[in-house]
């Protein structure tokens, strides 16, 4: 033993130890557990800020945070930890050899007796008191960016980042929070292009709306204050729509645009002051026989309350107002390993969905993940209404597919599995068609079509009739951004009922984030039903692409049967086969951008 502090022997091994945060297995990691019980405890003295406050996106700043020590002060061998946006951080020592383009962090005191050792891992900066004690109104300051080197490069999503700072007061391992903590707010910057959205399908003579923003970037971030004078281009000559408009405070809202010409159109608009330009995906015009719409979101995204950033409404307003989604839903973990415990941000999740639920205008679905991982494979669970459980696969009452199932008994609820092939595997012997209806093949994991005993294709051949979607699995606070997905559900009116419904019947389909316009049919049945008691297979395909279409496949049990090159933007193609032995049927598209559609199957009985 060897020294006391407040009446306690704190053991010679753990005087002037350093931490190191570490990530653990299945996710979490070891802040998280700290900052679990921390943040329902009573705050400690001292006050942290940010200089500067504000920055842009990707900009490089010498960034530095102060904190002012509270009236409890920090005693000998004592830490202060710092929550960063910053993954990996090299502070700098005395023998540093300054290499280009490389930030350095560095801290220093008002009071130079305490002799600061800064450690940096898992984006904690965790700083041990080595000498003297720091009073109350000492000042410690930390660069992320030391002046010796070159500046630290900021966030490249536009969000408001919170440094949470803890400390240890006295070296006993338990670190507590202090009351406020400083945030930095990034923002877009320079505008680079026009962000233009208009519905995906619409009828001969029914006004609509036309919505735009600027961006820094090809589906980067928005440009605060942007301003500007735009003509507006129609591709339908008896399109009534105005000439010229004009987008103030970055936000542009065209009503009552009318297009007259069945096919496909688009709406480009040009600010030749600031040499922007933005056109809209394709706008197919009579598209669908049965009138339906085609409705465009994501429905797989985490925020700060378990993995992923940013605050509920952070998310939910990027997914309506930035990228203009119809539809999205929240679906943090609920095994209560990560940042939050579950009962802290269940109840909000839920409140916020109905908040922005607005039928016609944007739906939001009651969702969560349940994470069997390494085990079953991960689910998303979505509730038709605007209230429901959660179950964890981390607790006996539901920690397989089938007890999950059973939780869900007389409730109208959607199972969808994801990632299927990577990270937790998609086990397909525990499949229930009557909960999973359809899967998600693609998000920021990659596609999960093809390949292995996990793949799609794989439960597709077991004989499953499932659909396709895709989405993001976003944790930074944006969904509907690529490189995640997009689900697209074919619909007649944007509500809960209206989207649910057509996901039981698998009238949806998935890209990698483009609004590709997709009709598929077969026999006249189109994308996700049965056709019955037929010999001759007739195919029909409609494409409306985002960029030049590339290629068009029709596959027959998972193989290609039919391959169109593409020439332009539109395909349409009709295939036939007599006596067809195919048990299902879809269609693979990919565009000159990279970009990909995967229709739900249509199933031969």
């Amino acid at each position: 033993m060897d020294e006391h502090e407040g009446g306690t022997i704190i053991p010679a091994i753990q005087l002037g130890v350093r931490r190191a945060w570490r990530g653990i297995e299945f996710g979490t990691r070891e802040w998280w557990r700290e900052y679990r019980r921390f943040i329902h405890e009573l705050p400690v003295p001292g006050e942290a800020w940010l200089e500067p406050e504000r920055v842009q996106a990707g900009e490089e700043v010498y960034l530095k945070l102060s904190f002012r020590v509270g009236a409890r002060g920090i005693d000998r061998y004592g830490h202060i930890a710092v929550e960063t946006p910053f993954r990996t951080l090299q502070p700098l020592a005395p023998d540093t050899v300054l290499r280009s383009r490389t930030p350095y962090l560095s801290v220093s005191c008002t009071d130079p007796r305490s002799h600061l050792d800064v450690t940096c891992s898992d984006g904690i900066v965790d700083i041990l008191v080595q000498a003297y004690p720091l009073e109350e109104g000492e000042i410690v300051t930390v660069h992320f960016a030391d002046p010796l080197g070159n500046p630290i490069r900021m966030p490249e999503q536009s969000l408001r980042y919170p440094f949470p700072v803890a400390l240890d007061v006295d070296n006993s391992g338990r670190y507590r929070r202090i009351a406020s903590f400083p945030v930095l707010e990034v923002t877009g910057g320079y505008p680079r292009c026009l962000y233009v959205v208009a519905p995906s399908a619409v009828q001969p003579g029914e006004p609509f709306r036309v919505r735009a923003l600027a961006l820094d970037g090809f589906d980067g971030n928005p440009s605060p204050g942007y301003s500007g004078h735009v003509r507006v281009l129609c591709t339908d000559p008896l399109a009534q729509v105005p000439c010229e408009a004009e987008i103030s405070d970055n936000y542009l809202a065209l009503s009552g645009v009318v297009l007259r010409t069945p096919g496909v159109h688009t709406i480009t608009l040009l600010d030749e002051h600031n040499g922007l330009i933005g056109q809209s995906p394709p706008i197919g015009v009579d598209f669908f026989p049965e009138g339906w719409r085609a409705y465009f979101g994501d429905i797989h995204g985490h925020n700060e309350h378990c993995d992923g950033r940013g605050t509920v409404d952070e998310y939910y307003l990027w997914a309506r107002d930035v990228r203009i989604l119809d539809f999205c839903a929240l679906t943090n973990h609920v095994e209560g390993a990560k940042r939050l415990p579950v009962e802290d941000f269940w109840r909000l999740d839920i409140a916020k969905a109905n908040d922005y639920n607005s039928p016609g205008n944007f739906v939001a679905f009651v969702g969560f993940e349940w994470g069997g991982w390494t085990v079953w494979g991960d689910k998303c669970v979505y509730y038709l209404e605007g209230d429901g459980p959660y179950f964890p696969a981390n607790e006996p009452v539901a920690d397989t597919p089938g007890k999950l199932f059973a939780r869900l008994e007389s409730r109208d609820a959607i199972v969808v599995p994801h990632h299927t092939k990577y990270g937790g595997r998609t086990v397909w012997d525990e499949h229930d068609p009557r909960w999973e209806p359809v899967v998600e093949i693609y998000s920021i994991w990659g596609s999960s079509e093809c390949y292995g005993e996990h793949s799609v294709q794989a439960a597709w051949e077991r004989g499953y009739r499932l659909g396709v979607i895709a989405g993001s699995d976003d944790h930074t606070g944006h969904p509907g951004t690529p490189p995640g997905g997009l689900a697209c559900i074919l619909a007649g009116e944007l509500t809960r009922e209206a989207l649910f419904y057509a996901l039981e019947s698998r009238r949806c389909y998935g890209t990698t984030g483009a609004r590709i316009l997709l009709d598929f049919r077969v026999n006249g049945v189109p994308v996700g039903g049965v056709v019955r008691n037929t010999e001759t297979v007739e195919v029909y395909v409609r494409v409306a692409g985002t960029a030049p279409i590339e290629k068009v496949e029709i596959l027959r049990d998972s193989e290609v049967v039919y391959s169109a090159d593409g020439d332009g933007r539109e395909v349409t193609l009709r295939w036939r086969e007599v006596r067809g032995r195919g048990r299902y049927y879809y269609v693979r598209v990919a565009q000159a951008d990279g970009h990909l559609a995967w229709s739900s199957p249509i199933w031969i009985e």
